[in-house]
């Protein structure tokens, strides 16, 4: 089977790239559509390609808007040209701040859509979209995942996300960065369950575009998060309170029933995650430089 993978040499997209080739699948990697030749045959495609942190999405909101938006419709020609599976990474955001907890794929969300995230929810709520009417009008085998605060080894620690911004404070030995009082929640997922949960839609016959929630239950406190991890690193719990980030959700688990139903649910607990990517983040000190 060939696959082509956008955003392959990313975080989430190069964990997915190394269970391929384990499999001696044919994977074809893509970094950036504009400039990416799409001249192979194609029985798969996982569009991943995408920045997925505030940070990386607020300094390039037009690309990130052209990669969920052009970019998903110029996928869905060749998925459909080639009678290729075309699988959407679509995001918790697309709740943005929930009125409805926990979320599940019924709930429309609370999103603004000119707001200081609107270039990354919107795209993505886009992006999906875009999957529905090519699944209902033009053939299309499509899948669309919603992903839940995915962490692990190989995240970029520069980009601003919660994880990240704590390994980088733990290795440079300041305190843990907290925007705003830290009592908002999130459900941190661990990479290796994504990906089995990313093979298990895949798998999975899917006649309607419903997108699925791949996200833990093990809804946690900023705080609670920070204290944590400096657990799991034998380092002095010390946090840096930092203002608020606008529109920052202020809790977020996912119902994942549908996910159950296709035979998926997390397996990795938080604290074994956690410790799993300190590990990698001390043994990839060079990362931080």
């Amino acid at each position: 089977m060939s696959i082509l993978v956008t955003g392959g040499a990313g975080f989430l997209g190069s964990h997915l790239v190394d269970h391929f080739v384990a499999e001696r699948e044919r994977v074809v990697v893509i970094d950036n559509l504009l400039t990416g030749s799409l001249s192979n045959l194609e029985s798969a495609i996982y569009h991943l390609a995408s920045p997925a942190s505030p940070e990386a999405y607020s300094q390039n909101p037009w690309m990130t808007l052209a990669v969920n938006g052009a970019a998903t419709m110029l996928l869905i020609d060749i998925a459909v040209e080639q009678s290729a599976l075309m699988f959407f990474a679509s995001t918790s955001e697309i709740y943005g701040d929930p009125l409805v907890h926990p979320q599940s794929e019924r709930y429309f969300g609370n999103v603004n859509s000119i707001g200081p995230r609107a270039c990354y929810d919107e795209g993505k709520r886009f992006g999906e979209a875009a999957i529905s009417v090519a699944m209902a009008g033009r053939g299309l085998n499509g899948r669309i995942m919603r992903v839940f605060n995915c962490y692990g080894p190989r995240m970029d620690l520069g980009d601003g996300r919660v994880i990240p911004a704590f390994l980088s404070a733990l290795r440079a030995g300041t305190p843990l960065p907290i925007h705003g009082d830290g009592t908002q929640t999130r459900s941190l997922t661990y990479v290796d369950d994504l990906i089995r949960g990313m093979l298990a839609l895949t798998a999975h016959p899917c006649p309607e575009a419903m997108p699925v929630n791949l996200g833990s239950e093990e809804e946690r406190t900023i705080i609670e998060l920070a204290r944590e991890l400096c657990e799991v690193a034998g380092r002095e719990f010390r946090v840096a309170f930092l203002p608020a980030r606008r529109e920052d959700p202020q809790r977020r688990r996912p119902d994942i029933t549908l996910a159950r139903g296709i035979g998926w649910e997390p397996r990795v607990p938080l604290r074994e995650g956690l410790a799993k990517t300190w590990a990698w983040a001390e043994e990839n000190a060079l990362v931080f430089v």
